[in-house]
């Protein structure tokens, strides 16, 4: 991501750790390894699952944060060209995995799972997708290979974390920044207790929905303010 302060090289290569902790998981690729009854049972893939989301989530509070906060310095935020700069980054490739998804689902899958199919398109379309997979599946429960937008569910998260999150620090700008500082820790705290109930009593909840989550999106943007 470009822009600003923003923007560290070293963040590429955590990135791509991430992306290959999820695809790695999803590939069943831990299963070639030595020991691999281990790396295919459900433990592991929820581990590496949820090291590659959590580092992704980190990177991005980080990353908007630091350039949130460098344009209203500037004098330059406008929450329009914000989100402008969203969907111009995300469109493309969202389109692309799309159109590439429905041919094979059109050629293989039955009418039933052709119609949960075209359903997830409209909820990753509107940033909804973590909602509708809440309600019809687990992450990680068998049969999830014949949902190709699986994954946007955590793109669905970091939108809607981005709905209010801009307001929020554009709202705190006349303050000092140890005001700002406090306030997303005090959210991020919450979200983090929210957390730690939720793994107990709302697994599926816990995983999908942004108010058990937002703590790690807040992490990294403590990192970018402090």
């Amino acid at each position: 991501m470009s822009g600003g302060t923003g923007y560290i090289k070293g963040f590429d290569g955590l990135r791509a750790i991430s992306v290959l902790l999820v695809l790695g998981t999803h590939a069943g690729l831990y299963g070639m390894l030595p020991g691999g009854a281990f790396f295919t049972g459900r433990i592991w893939p929820m581990i590496t699952g949820q090291a590659g989301v959590g580092v992704f989530f980190v990177l991005s509070g980080y990353l908007i944060t630091t350039i949130i906060l460098d344009d209203i310095a500037m004098k330059r935020f406008s929450i329009m060209t914000f989100y402008e700069r969203r969907f111009r980054r995300i469109l493309p490739a969202y389109v692309v995995v799309v159109l590439a998804s429905m041919v094979p689902a059109l050629l293989w899958m039955m009418p039933v799972e052709l119609r949960d199919f075209g359903q997830s398109i409209f909820a990753s379309s509107v940033f909804a997708s973590n909602f509708f997979f809440l309600r019809e599946t687990g992450y990680f429960a068998t049969g999830t290979e014949l949902r190709p937008l699986l994954h946007t569910w955590s793109l669905s998260v970091e939108e809607q974390f981005y709905v209010f999150f801009p307001l929020m620090l554009a709202g705190l700008a006349h303050l000092r920044w140890r005001w700002t500082a406090l306030t997303i820790a005090l959210i991020t705290a919450f979200s983090l207790g929210l957390s730690e109930l939720g793994c107990r009593h709302w697994p599926s909840a816990n995983f999908y929905l942004l108010p058990f989550r937002a703590w790690e999106l807040g992490i990294g943007a403590l990192a970018s303010i402090l």
